[in-house]
């Protein structure tokens, strides 16, 4: 039995090897986009980076979570509680200091009243609340600290490269550090992929075409590149806030 179900493995991958040749020969086969020795030692970084902004998400969202849990409402008054004004705040909480000692570093930017900031301040910190929130407060400070570094890293390697930074920072919602992510995963030889058709279908962005007996049915997206759809992603959102014609 052994001896039969090894043979009919090797007869299903000669017949496997057999088709490839024959798609091969008749041009229907595409070898996979393989980026240069450089971009693919960059992409260490740009992917790394990408994991890290993934963290300081987690650890942001945990920061206000716990500041919630204490009673302190400044996440609804304040756009961004991670923002230049509302971090001192922050931390001016967690120190122990009264909401009246809060309250005077407010920017006078900030939409809300003084009384409703006031009133979003009133809350019951424990002493292990202030332990969390300081723990997570230094960690989102480390983590945005590590990041700064692998932009600068990342930067510095594609200093070669900035007549192509400088065109793909032409697209709106596309930055400096996002176009240089950008760029160490496709690279900028854009004949590898032939047309952006064939681009957006390796990043995997298009939907699949699921139709039976005139109706159309759900179509899933293939895998495709994650790295580069999560930046496409973040441009759209980003371009979508602009004045531009991609605007919602």
């Amino acid at each position: 039995v052994k001896i039969t179900e090894s043979l009919d493995l090797h007869r299903g991958i000669f017949l496997l090897l057999a088709l490839w040749a024959t798609l091969a020969r008749a041009g229907l086969l595409r070898g996979s986009f393989v980026p240069p020795a450089k971009l693919r030692e960059l992409r260490l970084i740009s992917r790394q980076r990408q994991k890290l902004v993934g963290q300081l998400a987690s650890e942001k969202n945990r920061l206000h979570k716990g500041l919630t849990d204490s009673g302190v409402r400044l996440g609804v008054v304040v756009n961004d509680l991670h923002g230049q004004s509302a971090r001192i705040m922050v931390k001016t909480i967690i120190a122990g200091k009264s909401p009246q000692e809060v309250i005077k570093l407010a920017s006078r930017r900030l939409k809300a009243s003084r009384e409703e900031i006031f009133d979003a301040l009133q809350g019951d910190l424990t002493a292990s609340h202030r332990f969390v929130l300081d723990e997570l407060m230094r960690h989102i400070e480390e983590i945005e600290a590590r990041i700064a570094r692998f932009d600068t890293r990342l930067l510095a390697e594609l200093e070669s490269e900035r007549d192509a930074l400088a065109l793909l920072q032409t697209i709106p919602g596309v930055d400096l550090i996002g176009a240089a992510m950008l760029l160490v995963e496709i690279g900028t030889d854009m004949e590898s992929f032939g047309s952006a058709d064939r681009l957006a279908s390796w990043v995997g962005i298009c939907p699949g075409n699921n139709e039976s007996a005139g109706k159309r049915k759900s179509g899933h997206l293939r895998k495709g590149n994650l790295y580069v759809r999560r930046l496409l992603c973040e441009f759209a959102h980003a371009a979508s806030r602009t004045t531009s014609v991609f605007k919602s």
